[in-house]
Order: C-alpha cells, then sequence, then structure tokens
C-alpha cells in the first residue's frame, strides 16, 4: 500500500487546526491564568498550640507567580476537624515578596470561636481583590493567635485571580 503524502499533509493539518481550536476557544471564552503558585496550594500546620497568645512567622511558603497585573484574593480552608481547641481566634499578615514590588495583605479573624477584634474597613486581598503587578513573589505569613485549650492549627491559603471583579477560574 502506497501512502498519498498529500493526504498526511491535510490529515495532519486537519488535526493541528482542530487542537488549536480547542486551545484557543477556551483560552478566549475563559481567559487564560494569570496567577500560580508553587505549590498549588499553601498549607500551614502548627502542632501542639497551647493555651493564650501566640505568634509564628514562616518564611518562603511558596511562590506566587503573576503572568500579567491583575488582582487576587486570599480564599482560606480548614480541614473539617481543625481544632482540638476549647476556642480559637486566628489573624495572619501575608506577605507578598518580589525583587521589585512588595504587598502584605492583612486577613483578620480568619477562624474566630472566641471574640476576635478586627478593624471596620475593607481589606485589598482580603475583602476584595488587591491589584498586583507582574511578577513572582516568595510568600510568607506571619500567624497570630489566642487560644482557649491546646490544639493544632491547620488551613491551607489560596490565591484566587479576579479580572473586572470576577472570579478568574
Amino acid at each position: 500500500m502506497k501512502l498519498d503524502t498529500t493526504k498526511i499533509i491535510y490529515v495532519f493539518t486537519a488535526l493541528t487546526l482542530l487542537f488549536g481550536v480547542l486551545y484557543i476557544i477556551p483560552t478566549i471564552i475563559f481567559g487564560e491564568r494569570n496567577v500560580y503558585t508553587e505549590p498549588s496550594d499553601i498549607t500551614i500546620e502548627i502542632k501542639d498550640v497551647k493555651e493564650g497568645r501566640g505568634e509564628k512567622y514562616l518564611e518562603n511558603l511558596g511562590r506566587l507567580i503573576i503572568r500579567s497585573n491583575t488582582s487576587i484574593k486570599l480564599e482560606f480552608t480548614f480541614p473539617p476537624a481543625v481544632t482540638r481547641f476549647e476556642g480559637l481566634a486566628l489573624n495572619l499578615e501575608v506577605y507578598l515578596e518580589s525583587e521589585t514590588k512588595n504587598y502584605v495583605i492583612m486577613a483578620p479573624c480568619i477562624w474566630a470561636s472566641i471574640e476576635c477584634n478586627r478593624i471596620l474597613v475593607l481589606i485589598p486581598g482580603f475583602d476584595f481583590p488587591l491589584s498586583i503587578e507582574e511578577g513572582i513573589y516568595n510568600i510568607s505569613v506571619k500567624m497570630m493567635w489566642n487560644a482557649e485549650g491546646e490544639g493544632d492549627i491547620i488551613f491551607t491559603i489560596k490565591f484566587i485571580e479576579y479580572r473586572d471583579g470576577e472570579r478568574v477560574g
């Protein structure tokens, strides 16, 4: 059986166009993501936290990669059995540091099963999206807590991209 090179070229061209369309159409409709983290989720786990006030600074937890200027907002998830505490109030400061630009996102009362005071202003990156410039940012976190009883603090931070006020992805 003889192969017809013209037919092979037609088939190859058709497949290339098909895969190109399958990639381009969703990108046009949904937009390409500009926000990535390495690792994909930043999980923080502090074991055996004692009663009372405490503070811990965690450096270089990962990298936030911003491919082009956009907006981000923090999102937190806690496992179902987050705590053995009788009560816990947890506050964060998330530091994003690049060679050219630095940001601090305040995140008050991300977990509050006891009294937790926060300032009564809307906080960029926590209550609404924060505009952020293109770059690669090292992620560090300062945790502050007030605990009643003892337990473990475990949660995950995600950086959610927003464009024109709408969540992306």
